[in-house]
């Protein structure tokens, strides 16, 4: 959640204090903050909004780089095998955090498709997977009978659906981006 805010809020900055043709500018150089923090500077240099914005920048990286992280860590502990005590915890974090974090100092500009990549993974995880895990539970399948009227928790199936279509839809639009198939227009 704290993502999306910050998105919307630099989205909200961005359009306050630059305009259209600047924006486009700042789109055309690939997007990244680091280009938005120029444009700001050339119409207000010098100004506490610059440093302001480099913070916050900053701070939305940091906080979707955790996030993901952690997301991340019980399920890559889990895939490796490693154990719960201080040795296994250190290969967790290593193997979680080590290839973002030098991805990020090989790639210093490559955060927006890093995270439109991180996005593709967590529809999947996040909302495609638990949603058949649910299709699975209610419909019964593999031996197993369906779930009995008692044992089901919210509408059925027709919010599982709705639910597993909005993940499918989202990966798309992910796997259709610019960044990936290039089919999607977009603000240039």
């Amino acid at each position: 959640m704290w993502n999306v805010v910050n998105g919307v809020s630099v989205i909200l900055v961005g359009f306050g204090v630059l305009g259209r043709e600047p924006l486009r500018e700042v789109y055309a150089q690939g997007g990244n903050i680091s280009h938005f923090l120029a444009a700001v500077d050339t119409i207000i240099p010098g100004a506490w909004v610059g440093h302001f914005v480099s913070v916050f920048a900053f701070l939305a990286v940091v906080t979707s780089f955790l996030g993901a992280g952690l997301g991340l860590f019980d399920y890559i502990a889990d895939v490796f095998g490693f154990d719960d005590t201080r040795q296994g915890r250190i290969k967790t974090s290593i193997v979680t955090f080590a290839p973002p974090v030098l991805a990020g100092v090989m790639f210093p500009d490559g955060f927006i498709i890093a995270i439109g990549f991180a996005g593709f993974a967590a529809a999947i995880w996040s909302v495609i997977i638990p949603a058949a895990m649910e299709w699975k539970f209610l419909r019964g399948g593999a031996g197993r009978p369906a779930a009995p009227r008692g044992e089901r928790a919210g509408p059925g199936l027709g919010l599982v659906r709705v639910v597993w279509l909005y993940g499918v839809v989202t990966a798309a639009f992910h796997l259709l981006s610019p960044d990936v198939l290039d089919v999607l227009p977009v603000y240039r």
